[in-house]
């Protein structure tokens, strides 16, 4: 089998909208329609005229696109209140100027809709437990905001909360490897935020609805994000998250260590003279959301992985809720996702994980590469050779799955998995195949048909529509408990923060 990649292409959310559908959605929301060009008669007696003014817009646009698009609101803001916007300035341009040229410049804030905005700065007051920080969506701004202040009122809220949609829901810091919808329109719709605010409008939603809408649901970011929000709550509390631990032979004795592993969550608050039966029974649970053999016992390297400042747990939270809103930005109903510090792949179906296998990946010297594509073709061959070989090309255009599997399986299980020379194996082929293709009975019948006489012949199936392919790295993320796992990150990449050795 070969699954042939290449680079994807996303067109639900970024698709760029016609004026048609656009203004039947302004329309719904009661907002006029958008202005339309005039259309030059080729045969009226103002052609001519009308051909040097084409002319002469053309290139004024030329010129104008070699700058910044300001939207004029903006513009009016720099000439009324230009300290104002010199102390606060615009977050997002581009995402302002793609929401009112849809509007028409009309304004969105009226007072119907002061609970709706409420409510967002009530959930901005709080972005921490999303990992984002309040004061970079002008937080304190809009606190004191009068609504007299129309235009600044109407700015900087349309501002905050564009932004702030966009971050929850499809990360910050997007890397240039993943290159999200190559085609949108260049104002950056990419994710449509812009139009999904105009819709929610448009249908009433309330706030929790919208955030709703656009956060991820996945398992494992809604868990780290419960995480996150349990972290905050304990991460001021000194006697819980200050050390350093010492080396004790009883654990329930040793009380610094009781207190912090009721910051890592793995010992109740409520438990003021535990047992040491229940400290080891902790001390388990830590070690298995470390990745140390859980024997319950204080040794070393668990004492040293106890012992790590907790502020860099916290970064490692916010990292990773960051980069697991990637999947939520890929937003295609399958999705392969290969987590390179966890050596596993995973097949989302929505916000479902329902294929998971391990994987062989290439050693720390000749690591496997981030990348982001699609698959698109899966190949069926008869010859002999390693099954589930994914070369070390950017972006990877093959997978290859032979009649005879030759795969050790005993490296699948073992806990470190990088022997590769940058390629990706995976444990179960046929699975994988059979997931693409929605179709398990055609991919036993291709793979057990009978040798050629040459034995090169290979059957190509389509994947259809496409899937997208995610490989990218990060140290968090849950069992098949639902439990959170830390992972040590044979690459050393930046957001392993705490479990590099």
């Amino acid at each position: 089998m070969m699954l042939i990649v290449s680079p994807f292409r996303i067109a639900l959310l970024c698709s760029v909208k016609t004026e048609a559908s656009m203004n039947k959605v302004i329309t719904q929301s009661g907002i006029p329609p958008l202005r339309t060009q005039p259309t030059w008669g080729f045969f009226s007696r103002q052609s001519f005229l009308g051909l040097c003014l084409f002319l002469a817009f053309c290139i004024s646009q030329s010129v104008q696109a070699q700058k910044p698009s300001v939207p004029r609101l903006v513009q009016q803001l720099s000439q009324k209140q230009p300290n104002l916007l010199r102390q606060h300035p615009i977050l997002n341009p581009k995402r302002i100027d793609a929401l009112y040229n849809q509007t028409g410049d009309e304004y969105l804030w009226s007072p119907e809709w002061e609970p709706f905005r409420k409510a967002f700065l009530q959930t901005l007051e709080r972005a921490d437990d999303f990992g984002l920080n309040r004061d970079n969506y002008h937080y304190t701004l809009l606190k004191t905001l009068n609504r007299k202040n129309t235009l600044a009122y109407e700015l900087y809220t349309s501002d905050a909360l564009l932004t702030f949609m966009e971050h929850v829901g499809y990360g910050t810091n997007r890397p240039n490897w993943l290159t999200i919808n190559p085609d949108c329109d260049p104002v950056g719709q990419e994710f449509g935020v812009e139009t999904y605010l105009l819709t929610a409008f448009a249908n009433c939603y309330t706030f929790p609805q919208v955030l709703e809408g656009t956060e991820p649901q996945t398992q494992v970011y809604q868990t780290l994000r419960t995480e996150m929000m349990r972290v905050n709550g304990i991460i001021n509390r000194p006697e819980l998250v200050t050390g350093p631990i010492p080396f004790t032979g009883e654990l329930a004795e040793n009380r610094l260590l009781v207190n912090r592993l009721k910051a890592w969550g793995v010992l109740p608050l409520n438990a003021v003279h535990p047992s040491e039966i229940q400290v080891q029974q902790a001390l388990t649970l830590f070690q298995q959301k470390v990745g140390e053999p859980a024997d319950g016992r204080l040794t070393l390297t668990t004492l040293a992985k106890v012992n790590k400042p907790f502020a860099d747990y916290t970064k490692m939270l916010v990292r990773s809720l960051n980069s697991w809103r990637w999947l939520n930005a890929i937003n295609e109903y399958k999705t392969l996702v290969i987590n390179l510090p966890a050596a596993e792949l995973y097949g989302f179906e929505g916000s479902t994980v329902t294929l998971s296998m391990r994987a062989l990946l290439g050693k720390p010297e000749t690591p496997t590469p981030q990348f982001f594509s699609h698959l698109t073709n899966v190949r069926f061959s008869p010859n002999p050779g390693q099954s589930g070989f994914l070369p070390y090309t950017i972006p990877p255009n093959e997978l290859t799955v032979f009649a005879q599997n030759l795969n050790p399986q005993i490296l699948f299980r073992q806990d470190s998995r990088f022997h590769n020379l940058g390629g990706v194996q995976v444990e179960k082929p046929m699975e994988l195949a059979a997931w693409l293709l929605d179709d398990n009975d055609e991919v036993h019948h291709l793979i057990q048909r009978p040798p050629t006489q040459t034995g090169t012949t290979s059957i190509i199936r389509k994947i259809s529509p496409p899937v997208s392919l995610l490989v990218f790295a990060n140290s968090m993320g849950i069992d098949e408990r639902g439990n959170i796992r830390l992972y040590d990150d044979a690459y050393q990449h930046a957001n392993s923060l705490l479990m590099h050795r």
